[in-house]
């Protein structure tokens, strides 16, 4: 059941239909969204560890990881398809084992450790060089556009009420857009209709939502494969003029340490927020490889009509039940809460025991 479908059912089980009106939907996607991340964590799911693959290039020291719950075990495969586990160190013993790692040989990491960052790094610079080809909508062409997105006049225009993207994948003339490479990404926003909301991407990575009429500047950080760039809006449509955009790669100093991937600023000291999980490598990568982790995620969250996770495929009414508990909270309904939270708990008490029962299969032979 996509997301689409899972509004509804919701809007049939508590009656608030109010929260599917324009201006409103952002309300309905925090409970929806909170309510499942609170199942990921109470809930016994049939697949307890998952796995993450992503590639790492050369010289990556440190490689961001999406919606961690537990790292059980790291893994690194090479070019030839040759894998190897890594050994984990807790950061002190890591940081003793590599203390001058950008001065050391690189090579076939064999040693990770959990880094959890939260530091920020100033802008100091911001090149020429554009990643953007005909930012100024000057023509109609280089831009991808979904259903009610249409460039005349020197601008991009979005009408209807439906949800679609506007997108550009870079480096066909211009640079591309790389993977865990900051970026200074400006924008000029005109039309948009009160209770809606417009947001950039690059790659993976989310730039803020802008409710107002404007010209907006922010640094974010690549994430992702695909070297693109996207404009989206509010899953129940939205309406928008947009112009004037640029994206140019940026530099900036932290600490002395080599930035990753993920998060977004607008503060108006272009201070770069980086606020991630991520894996340090020791000794350094020297080629491309694929970083294999066994572990526990959240299921990712559902933001267009179409998305579906764990919980919207398999156990959709728990996920609108749990989506009903946590608005119960937010408005501090305690007896409205405690009612969701003890039918979510009769309900998992069932899924926990056919869980069990798979357990004890194959050793005391148990059968039906």
């Amino acid at each position: 059941m996509p997301y689409g479908d899972i509004k509804t059912l919701f809007v049939m089980t508590t009656g608030r239909s109010d929260l599917v009106a324009t201006g409103n939907l952002w309300k309905l996607a925090y409970f929806i969204n909170a309510g499942q991340r609170w199942l990921d964590r109470k809930a016994i799911k049939r697949d307890q560890l998952q796995r993450y693959m992503r590639d790492v290039a050369a010289g990556q020291k440190l490689v961001e990881l999406s919606d961690v719950r537990l790292i059980k075990t790291v893994f690194i495969v090479d070019g030839q398809g040759d894998e190897s586990e890594l050994e984990r160190f807790d950061p002190l013993d890591f940081k003793m084992k590599y203390a001058n790692i950008d001065d050391e040989d690189t090579g076939t990491p064999i040693d990770f450790c959990i880094n959890i960052s939260r530091d920020q790094g100033l802008v100091i610079g911001v090149a020429v060089t554009e990643s953007v080809n005909v930012g100024d909508f000057a023509t109609d062409t280089k831009w991808t556009k979904g259903t009610g997105w249409a460039i005349a006049a020197g601008v991009a225009v979005k009408t209807g009420t439906n949800w679609s993207e506007l997108s550009q994948v870079t480096g066909d003339q211009n640079e591309a857009i790389l993977d865990g490479s900051p970026y200074r990404v400006q924008y000029t926003v005109t039309g948009l209709t009160d209770g809606d909301f417009i947001r950039v991407r690059l790659g993976e990575t989310y730039g803020q939502r802008r409710e107002t009429n404007g010209t907006f500047i922010e640094d974010i950080v690549a994430r992702g494969t695909t070297p693109s760039i996207v404009f989206d809006g509010a899953a129940d449509g939205f309406a928008v003029t947009l112009d004037n955009v640029s994206v140019k790669k940026s530099t900036y100093a932290n600490a002395g340490r080599t930035v990753a991937e993920g998060g977004y600023q607008s503060w108006p000291a272009h201070m770069l927020r980086r606020h991630f999980d991520s894996i340090a490598l020791g000794p350094v990568p020297d080629s491309t490889y694929t970083l294999e982790v066994i572990g526990r995620f959240y299921e990712p969250r559902v933001i267009g009509d179409w998305d579906s996770t764990y919980w919207t495929e398999e156990e959709p009414n728990l996920l609108v039940w749990a989506a009903a508990y946590i608005m119960e909270i937010t408005y501090r309904n305690s007896e409205g809460a405690d009612d969701w939270e003890a039918k979510i708990d009769k309900f998992l008490g069932d899924i926990e025991r056919d869980k069990v029962a798979e357990e004890v299969v194959g050793i005391n032979k148990m059968k039906g």
